[in-house]
């Protein structure tokens, strides 16, 4: 199935979705007139940012930079004529400032008539609606003049960029809302008028819409981009066929699609995540239980969603049940139920498509299972918050929040999690890195690089286990365990540990370099010790070394050996401070 055929069925099937023609818009300013067109009063939305505003559905418009106004609201530009300050650059003279600004208002112009034009070409379609005639009577007596000279005036032009639109007094709704426009849209031209072609997505005849809606993508232009556009006079146009021509499609499917990716794209939408450049917005085919539980508990591994529980591990309990119900049947689904994930990046007036994923829900499931069991390692924090997940990931490579990661890591990280793909290799330097500067391994840093070494391709079936690992004789994660081991002695000999901020980079890299001096420092440590400690330490560096090839330490380490390392120094020390194996500190020293 492609991208607009998926949109379309998303459209049908989501009942709560605005009909053909229709779209939901945030109108902040209403403008409350009588049924002579008098200014009465206004109404604007006070909705505390952050909050979702209230919608009206309304007939859906299009436009970039061509004067196109919308079906009884628009912006103050457009309905009330209102002339935007056109800032001037750093060392513009002021003639050149002027004839600026005297385009501005040409254009501004142009705007407002075409608003108006269309407005008394509506109400002379329909005599008998008093709301039409009441807004073309607002004109006409100086309904602006009115507003201009009333106290809301200020609070008008500080709101001129966002919609406008008329309610007459007594009524509920607004007059873009009216029951008359369903006609009105029925009966638009949706094309030029040429010969009938056939829709690429409905299979049907139709007359091709020249222009699809725009959408709002974030990073896109203000005005909107287009996901289907031809140019006029372009290359692309073949066989005397010309813009929508080329690529036929109907105003219902066109509607359609665009109304989908409007739901899909809203800032409140729990299906809509935008990673670095790239906004992704993700739906299941059907609706039932099943497909439900799968968009909720992406939402909450994404970040998109918070789970309102008093228990952080609450969330990650919530995604691996409801994924694994649905992988083992539990939650019964149709074979044929798909899961869809469509990538978009804007660039000038179109978004392009960046990726795009068809695969059957339970395969969905059974790759986001295999994140959560890659990603699984052992935790003895007393406050166990969150560790698994996008953002986690991200801002355990970032200084300070997950926003600051390299673009390139956020785009890939997310791949691997939705597709089961090996880790890509940028993220494991950066965790190798921060590790080394920080000269600790987090618990989300050990799972990335659990995962990173069990989606390696070449695992040859061994796979790195959550805790600690002694039949694991990996050259790198045995100097990770014998680091951990000889930190900890001198941190019981000592009542701290120095050799973790002064040698954890060079035993990481080149551990041949730096070993001997470390072993050499831990039998002095363990002098100060008691003899039950000594043994205990002198066990764990025997089993350890005993492990070590014959050759000794390596004289350097790869990218896959420094992963090892990482982790197995992140194993030894949940090992030894599990309390079962802890030496106790208070302990006689000799």
């Amino acid at each position: 199935m492609n991208v607009l055929q998926a949109l379309c069925d998303y459209s049908q099937r989501k009942g709560t979705l605005p009909p053909t023609g229709y779209t939901d818009k945030a109108i902040p300013c209403v403008i409350v007139i009588n049924d002579q067109g008098r200014f009465v009063n206004l109404e604007y939305d006070e909705t505390p940012k952050g909050e979702t505003p209230r919608k009206y559905r309304v007939v859906s418009g299009s436009r970039s930079s061509n004067i196109s106004p919308y079906v009884f609201y628009d912006t103050g530009e457009y309905l009330l004529g209102i002339v935007p300050e056109k800032k001037s650059k750093a060392g513009e003279s002021p003639e050149k400032q002027q004839e600026k600004q005297k385009k501005v208002e040409a254009a501004t112009k142009k705007k407002h008539e075409s608003f108006l034009s269309q407005c008394e070409e509506i109400a002379s379609r329909y005599p008998a609606n008093k709301k039409f005639a009441a807004v073309c009577s607002f004109y006409k007596n100086g309904g602006i003049l009115q507003l201009q000279n009333d106290a809301c005036w200020e609070i008008v032009k500080k709101m001129q960029a966002g919609l406008f639109s008329f309610r007459l007094q007594g009524d509920l709704e607004i007059v873009a809302e009216d029951g008359d426009l369903q006609v009105y849209v029925q009966s638009k031209n949706c094309g030029l008028q040429r010969g009938e072609s056939v829709c690429l997505v409905t299979g049907k005849k139709c007359i091709p819409v020249v222009v699809s809606n725009a959408i709002h993508v974030a990073g896109g232009q203000a005005s909107g981009v287009r996901l289907v556009s031809f140019q006029t006079n372009s290359g692309y146009d073949s066989y005397g066929k010309r813009q929508g021509e080329n690529a036929p499609i109907s105003k219902e499917a066109s509607d359609a699609y665009n109304v989908a990716l409007d739901v899909l794209l809203a800032k409140e939408s729990r299906n809509r995540l935008v990673v670095g450049n790239r906004t992704y917005v993700f739906w299941a085919s059907n609706t039932d239980e099943a497909s439900k539980a799968t968009e909720d508990a992406l939402s909450v591994l994404l970040g998109i969603v918070q789970p309102d529980n008093s228990n952080p591990d609450y969330g990650v309990e919530k995604v691996r049940k409801a994924f694994d119900s649905v992988f083992s049947g539990v939650i019964k689904t149709d074979l044929d139920n798909r899961f869809f994930i469509l990538g978009l990046a804007p660039n000038a007036a179109r978004v392009a498509v960046s990726f795009w994923a068809e695969m059957p829900l339970k395969n969905f499931a059974e790759f986001l299972l295999k994140f959560l069991d890659d990603m699984e390692v052992v935790d003895n924090r007393k406050e166990k918050y969150p560790y698994k997940g996008l953002y986690p990931i991200l801002k355990s490579i970032s200084v300070t929040k997950a926003a600051d990661a390299p673009e390139n890591v956020k785009d890939a990280v997310f791949r691997s999690i939705i597709q089961g793909l090996p880790f890509p290799v940028t993220l494991i330097q950066a965790v190798i890195r921060r590790c080394r500067v920080e000269q600790t391994v987090t618990i989300t840093r050990a799972a990335i690089l659990k995962a990173y070494l069990n989606r390696l391709p070449d695992t040859q079936g061994k796979r790195m286990e959550k805790m600690l690992d002694k039949t694991n004789e990996d050259v790198g994660y045995l100097c990770g365990r014998l680091f951990a081991t000889l930190e900890m002695v001198q941190s019981r000999a000592n009542g701290k540990s120095t050799i973790g901020a002064r040698y954890i980079g060079a035993a990481s890299a080149t551990p041949a370099t730096v070993f001997g001096t470390l072993l050499g420092l831990s039998l002095h440590h363990e002098e100060k010790m008691s003899e039950s400690q000594k043994v205990f330490f002198e066990q764990q560096k025997r089993e350890i070394l005993d492990k070590m090839p014959a050759s000794g330490f390596p004289a350097r380490l790869d990218l896959q050996e420094q992963a090892n390392f990482f982790l197995g120094y992140y194993h030894q020390q949940q090992f030894l401070y599990t309390k079962k194996n802890v030496v106790d500190l208070t302990s006689e020293t000799n």
